[in-house]
């Protein structure tokens, strides 16, 4: 298969998974998972368990707490907060069951609790509370630390922390929020958090065309795709290289002469810096870290890392 029929295969492979999603997509219902950027025992400090723990004193003194950090800055200003759950992972070292007050570091008024019972493993919190105070984060921009306390007397259990070889990823604390976004946004957004939607990416298509596109043109990269424009290399003469910026559906918004001739890889990361690979060489297009911006790619001064024995 030839370069230009791979990226005509998936050019149609985008068009149609973009063509069956715009109804769906209007919601914008998109559900992320937070791991914590910090999760410690206080007193203990980091390590592969948190512990929870309370004594039998009258009232009831907590002896262990967790504390977990969360940074909800991934999650756009423009998204309305449906929902927010808080779920760990644990067992116990008793007998008893554990009554957990989930706080914001720092205050006192419950946003949520669960009850762990013997047996259990799997606890969640999710309250209206802790909606509104992830909704408040958001807007500010601002990470959120809570607490979890035990309100149960001689209880004592372990959750889960954050080790990458202790136990399976899916035990670690995460804080699972749901939210929607208007049908358009002002601002261009990408999250870096794991997200997954409502909606299926590629549906089964009733129909495939193909559709010609930069006939005159020969591809020599691949596509790469950001805030749904694609950009590929291209040679319109032996003698031009020109980067391409087009819309989802294929047409040509703009080309741009390329100093450097690129390598046969393109990649965009997620912040919109536009870099090729191929020959020996790394090629960064963008004067001081310029990036992809609307129907432009700003500045073309290249930096280039080249092999010393190449």
């Amino acid at each position: 298969m030839t370069l230009k029929r791979l990226v005509v295969l998936i050019l149609v492979l985008h068009i149609t998974a973009f063509t069956f999603a715009i109804s769906a997509f209007a919601q914008r219902r998109i559900t992320t998972t937070l791991l914590p950027v910090k999760a410690e025992s206080a007193p203990g400090g980091a390590g592969d368990v948190l512990k929870i723990s309370a004594d039998g004193s009258d009232p009831i003194q907590s002896t262990s707490s967790a504390l977990l950090t969360f940074d909800p800055r991934g999650i756009p200003l423009q998204a309305t907060i449906k929902n927010a759950t808080l779920r760990l992972v644990g067992k116990t070292n008793t007998t008893n069951p554990q009554l957990v007050k989930v706080t914001v570091d720092g205050q006192q008024d419950s946003i949520g609790q669960w009850t762990a019972v013997p047996g259990g493993s799997v606890f969640s919190a999710t309250s209206d509370s802790l909606r509104q105070v992830i909704a408040t984060r958001v807007q500010a921009q601002q990470t959120i630390t809570l607490r979890l306390t035990s309100k149960s007397r001689l209880s004592d259990w372990d959750y889960y922390a954050m080790s990458d070889t202790a136990y399976p990823s899916s035990s670690k604390p995460r804080l699972i929020v749901e939210y929607e976004l208007p049908a358009t946004l002002d601002v261009p957004f990408e999250s870096y958090a794991p997200t997954r939607t409502s909606w299926r990416f590629f549906p089964a298509p009733t129909q495939v065309k193909i559709k010609p596109f930069l006939s005159k043109v020969t591809i020599i990269s691949n596509p790469v795709f950001y805030q749904g424009d694609m950009y590929l290399f291209g040679k319109p003469t032996s003698q031009e290289t020109l980067l391409y910026g087009l819309s989802s559906g294929g047409a040509v918004r703009w080309g741009t002469p390329i100093p450097v001739v690129p390598g046969s890889y393109a990649l965009a990361t997620w912040t919109g810096r536009l870099y090729s690979l191929g020959e020996n060489r790394i090629v960064l297009y963008g004067k001081a870290g310029g990036k992809i911006q609307g129907s432009r790619c700003s500045g073309f001064e290249t930096f280039r890392a080249t092999n010393p024995g190449g």
